[in-house]
């Protein structure tokens, strides 16, 4: 038995029978493919055509012939003609591709041929008994035309839209999730960032209160890195791609972000200048924005992060008060450590004077072999009035029993400048019972100036010239 071979209909269909399952048509074949015995299909004969196959084959037009509309219209009859020859054919079953060839009968002379049929070859029709399956007629006015497609053809491209459509949005809904992610993975690493600033700022209380100090210093320095920091960090959510899910959210973060920024620059203000007369004001600011941030932070919600415990610093206001009170301590140190050393130094530089008014006086003594007046203390209690402690020296060999006259000369100097100088005339007796030779009497005397002021000082010079005593006698 002959193996079957597939051939291919000029309708595109691929058959292995005698005959087309789409439109009818015989195998072009000189011997059929299943090796019955159809005599009548020999090569020598033509091919068989059906009145229908006939009506619905275009038919060659000579090159400069035009259609009328009277063809046109026989035309779209011999359409409609062959679409209800193909309705009664898809109510039969089609022939089965085992299936004999049915006997053909002759068919009636054909009709005239229309004038836009002249020159037409003409061809046999064959009327078989059972009309074969034919696809259906293109719609009318386009006989010509090529054949329209498959419905499974049709299937297939819907189900390849489909499934485009469907890798689009599996596409688009992947990007959004991934944007998505990563957005949130930045979060995740911007609480980081938050997180080592509130770690910096909790600092403030351990520090001393003097900015001078090199801890001080290095924490100034660490505020400014961190600042930098969360600049960055808030112009990398303004650019991010947020989607519509995280959109409020990543807003909210961003203002959060900015007012722990100024929140640095506040602190590194208390810190640099704790006694500035704006520092107060500062400190109030700072109070307030720690409040509107933990607010802010609260109403956060980003998967994976925690941004109202990484951004509360509630104690900031209260460390900085801290710190502007240690300030304060210092220098009320400082002041009373001042005041110490400017009360010793005072103390030593008028034991410095006392010991060289001391030493003065001495070396008077020492040279006198008279009377002397020697100042101790010299005291202005006026402008023009002079008040002067001291004692009057006998540095004879005899008693002695008053002093008469003497001329006081008085050198006032203030932080070693000479600021003041005259001599006082004294004509009055002053008694000093029997002073002994070397022995001593304490006098107190004072003197005015005739209108001429008397500056502030703090260092004298008294000595006494052309001195008057008389001799203490025993009658």
């Amino acid at each position: 038995m002959e193996e079957k071979q597939e051939w291919t209909c000029a309708c595109g269909q691929k058959n292995s029978g005698n005959f087309c399952e789409m439109c009818g048509k015989p195998r072009p074949e000189a011997q059929p493919a299943d090796g019955s015995n159809h005599e009548a299909m020999e090569n020598t004969q033509p091919p068989v055509t059906t009145a229908m196959e006939t009506q619905a084959q275009p038919t060659a037009q000579p090159a400069d012939s035009v259609v009328t509309p009277e063809q046109a219209a026989e035309a779209e009859k011999a359409a409609q003609a062959a679409m209800e020859l193909q309705q009664q054919a898809q109510q039969m079953p089609p022939l089965d591709a085992t299936q004999s060839m049915p006997p053909v009968r002759e068919l009636a002379p054909m009709p005239q041929q229309q004038p836009w049929q002249q020159g037409m070859p003409q061809q046999p029709m064959v009327q078989p008994q059972q009309p074969p399956y034919m696809a259906p007629p293109p719609p009318p006015g386009y006989g010509y035309g090529p054949m329209p497609p498959k419905k499974k053809h049709t299937t297939q491209i819907l189900i390849g839209i489909v499934v485009a459509l469907l890798i689009v949005a599996v596409g688009a809904f992947a990007y959004v999730r991934g944007a998505e992610d990563r957005y949130v993975a930045k979060c995740v690493k911007g609480e980081e960032v938050v997180t080592e600033v509130q770690n910096l700022l909790k600092e403030t209380k351990d520090l001393n209160g003097d900015p001078d100090a090199d801890a001080t210093k290095d924490f100034v320095v660490r505020l400014d890195k961190a600042g930098e920091n969360l600049d960055k960090l808030a112009r990398d959510l303004k650019s991010s791609r947020t989607g519509s899910k995280y959109k409020d959210a990543n807003q909210k973060l961003v203002e959060a972000v900015q007012l722990e920024r100024s929140l640095i620059d506040d602190t590194k203000t208390v810190v640099n200048q704790p006694l500035d007369k704006g520092t107060d004001e500062v400190v109030k600011r700072v109070q307030a924005n720690t409040k509107d941030l933990a607010e802010r932070a609260g109403e956060i919600q980003i998967p994976k992060t925690d941004f109202a415990t990484a951004m509360q610093l509630s104690a900031l206001p209260d460390d900085l008060k801290a710190y502007i009170n240690k300030k304060k301590a210092i220098e009320e140190q400082k002041r009373i450590e001042a005041e110490r050393r400017a009360a010793e130094a005072e103390a030593a530089r008028k034991q410095a004077i006392r010991d060289r008014q001391a030493a003065r006086n001495q070396r008077i003594i020492d040279a006198s072999n008279g009377v002397e007046f020697l100042a101790t203390s010299v005291r202005r209690t006026s402008a023009n009035r002079l008040d002067i402690d001291g004692y009057f020296y006998n540095g004879s060999y005899n008693s002695i029993q008053k002093v008469s006259s003497m001329t006081l000369n008085i050198t006032l100097y203030n932080n070693g400048a000479q600021v003041y100088s005259d001599h006082f005339y004294f004509y009055n007796d002053m008694y000093l019972g029997s002073l002994s030779p070397k022995g001593r009497q304490n006098q107190s005397l004072w003197v005015t100036t005739n209108g001429q002021s008397i500056p502030e000082f703090d260092e004298f010079e008294v000595n006494s010239t052309n001195v008057h005593w008389t001799y203490w006698r025993n009658f």
